[in-house]
């Protein structure tokens, strides 16, 4: 590939406002153009992110190629869109083979809970460490980041970017305040909904996209619960609400410790013996058809295809 070809991309006609619009484009010696491919046509909103850059090497360029969307929302439709606002942009990148390249790294796996704010729910990740809760202006949890406990450092860090949250497993936020943020119509009308969501990123050693067929569980070990089908006797329901308050925002040993005199062991013990209802490791059985849903099963078999072509002696999916 010519190393000046990215010099065109700032001149390529594309135009203000239409399906594919060029942001951003830097000429420094790290070259970098990013395009906005509008895959919804009645919506301008539900865009995809493209972004090439070439950097120098030590004999030839270092090209990269990263393409951000939500699949859920450009559906197959948009991947179409998505597809020819690619070609569109860059038509020296070849699609099929640009699939059988890339990797994964990052996937968003989430599951709506209609009809319950945060401080509804009963939420348990395996070894819970610290949770960070952000309240809105009316003072309840709108946000709560669930993270694993994380062991004591041997030796004192060796910079002040060292984290002492440990690995994020979790997030619970009702998605009615997100949306309001920011200035979008509510996906449920006036209904409450708090969205769990299960973050995997991969800073190395990433999975082809073609492995998304059989990726890991991203909610292992993960269960979400409403707390008010919990069957508590009446004597205690009063008591089993105040707990699962404090639980969710502060911790099941904190709730415990609060109502001990009032049998706040057995609470937790049904609080952290509860099924997950809501959402469990059962919910990824039905991955795969989200992938048909979503028309990604077609760009996994361009990618096997390209990739059998690519490299011939691995194995495709």
């Amino acid at each position: 590939m010519d190393k000046d070809i990215l010099d065109t991309l700032g001149k390529v006609p594309l135009g203000q406002g239409g399906p594919v619009t060029l942001r951003k484009f830097s000429g420094n010696i790290k070259k970098t153009a990013v395009f906005s491919i509008q895959y919804n046509l009645d919506d301008p909103l539900e865009r995809a992110m493209l972004t090439i850059a070439r950097r120098p090497g030590p004999d030839f360029s270092i090209w990269s190629v990263r393409l951000e969307f939500n699949p859920r929302k450009a559906g197959s439709v948009g991947l179409v869109q998505i597809q020819e606002g690619v070609e569109l942009a860059a038509p020296f990148v070849d699609f099929d083979k640009a699939l059988g390249a890339f990797t994964i790294s990052r996937l968003d796996a989430a599951i709506d809970c209609i009809g319950v704010t945060p401080l509804d729910l009963i939420a348990l990740i395996p070894k819970p460490g610290k949770r960070m809760v952000y309240l809105g202006k009316h003072g309840m949890p709108e946000t709560i980041y669930f993270y694993q406990d994380k062991l004591l450092p041997k030796n004192p860090p060796k910079t002040s970017a060292y984290r002492t949250t440990g690995t994020h497993r979790l997030t619970l936020y009702e998605r009615r305040a997100y949306q309001k943020q920011l200035a979008q119509p509510s996906t449920y009308g006036d209904c409450p909904v708090t969205r769990a969501e299960v973050v995997q990123v991969w800073r190395s050693k990433r999975p082809a996209f073609a492995d998304l067929v059989t990726m890991q569980n991203l909610f292992e070990g993960r269960r979400v619960a409403y707390a008010a089908a919990v069957p508590i006797k009446p004597t205690k329901r009063k008591l089993w609400k105040q707990f699962c308050l404090a639980a969710v925002g502060a911790g099941v040993d904190k709730a415990t410790w609060t109502w001990m005199l009032s049998g706040g062991s057995d609470l937790a013990k049904k609080y952290s013996e509860c099924q997950g209802d809501l959402v469990s490791e059962n919910a990824w059985i039905s991955w795969p058809t989200g992938l048909a849903y979503t028309g990604l099963e077609k760009w996994i078999a361009q990618a096997n295809k390209a990739a059998a072509v690519l490299y011939p002696s691995l194995p495709t999916t």
